[in-house]
């Protein structure tokens, strides 16, 4: 916004995505988006040719920005530079002012912030953050919950310390297309029902481009000593998973994916248990 202009804020949660939501961004004609990544995304596809034109500026926060989603902002908002923030909302932004070397998702540490990367010997890890809060407060190697990796290269600005940020560490949740939540407690749960056939699970998230918008994906990987079920058993799985399987308060699988908010659940059975590792991580990101 200009300085010489006030600023209106348009407020949205994921229940005033609809089609009413059309003519009142029209109306309203922002002039910047704010948001989770994803979250910006969805509502974006609400904003008609003429009014996404007149968006001058994208800042995304929370998590990651997905190639699709970088692709379809560059297409729909020509005008609009994407910007990118890593917030954590206990210690504030432990990141510099952006730097324009740095691909997405890209950032150098802020002055007075330390950044590591447990288990650095696989490449990528949790990140922990040091950084004095404030004269009385110091907060150490602080687990925000995010996975990263370091560059390994000097910044074309000079600066040599470079991280990624990949996204959450996997081990509890993960969040993705905005508002939608796969929780490993949630997964545990629906799968359990079946745990006289399914011994393990591995459970892989990613976002996917589906006619022009960007949708949902959960692939399971589940370990049964019997190995592959009947056709009749793997739909009666499936279709149980779906239906039971809450990704939001009140919304499960089976209505995103009705809703094409979701791509249908994808399941593939192993008849091998899975690679022990140094956590035990059942739910990742895709890359």
């Amino acid at each position: 916004m200009a300085a010489d202009r006030p600023m209106h804020v348009l407020p949205l949660s994921g229940s005033d995505l609809g089609a009413s939501l059309t003519p009142l961004l029209k109306d309203f004609a922002p002039d910047y988006l704010y948001g989770i990544s994803g979250f910006v995304g969805r509502a974006a596809e609400w904003l008609d040719t003429d009014t996404a034109r007149g968006v001058h500026g994208i800042w995304v926060c929370g998590e990651p920005l997905s190639p699709v989603l970088r692709s379809r902002f560059s297409e729909q908002f020509p005008h609009a530079p994407v910007r990118m923030e890593y917030i954590v909302t206990e210690l504030g932004g432990p990141v510099g002012i952006a730097c324009a070397a740095l691909p997405p998702n890209t950032y150098h540490p802020g002055r007075g912030v330390t950044i590591e990367i447990d288990a650095p010997e696989h490449q990528s890890g949790e990140i922990l953050i040091t950084k004095k809060v404030n004269d009385m407060i110091a907060v150490e190697q602080y687990r925000p919950g995010d996975s990263a990796r370091f560059i390994p290269t000097t910044c074309h600005c000079g600066e040599s310390l470079t991280f990624e940020m990949l996204g959450r560490s996997g081990f509890d949740y993960i969040k993705i297309t905005g508002g939608i939540l796969v929780h490993r407690a949630e997964l545990d749960r629906v799968i359990s029902h079946f745990r006289s056939i399914i011994e393990d699970y591995r459970a892989e998230i990613s976002d996917t481009a589906h006619e022009g918008r960007s949708i949902g994906t959960l692939r399971l990987r589940l370990f049964s000593v019997a190995g592959e079920p009947t056709d009749a058993l793997k739909k009666e799985i499936i279709a149980y998973i779906s239906r039971e399987l809450f990704l939001t308060r009140s919304r499960t699988l089976a209505s995103l994916v009705a809703t094409d908010d979701f791509a249908p659940l994808e399941v593939e059975f192993c008849s091998t248990p899975f690679p022990l590792q140094n956590k035990d991580v059942k739910l990742r990101r895709a890359a």
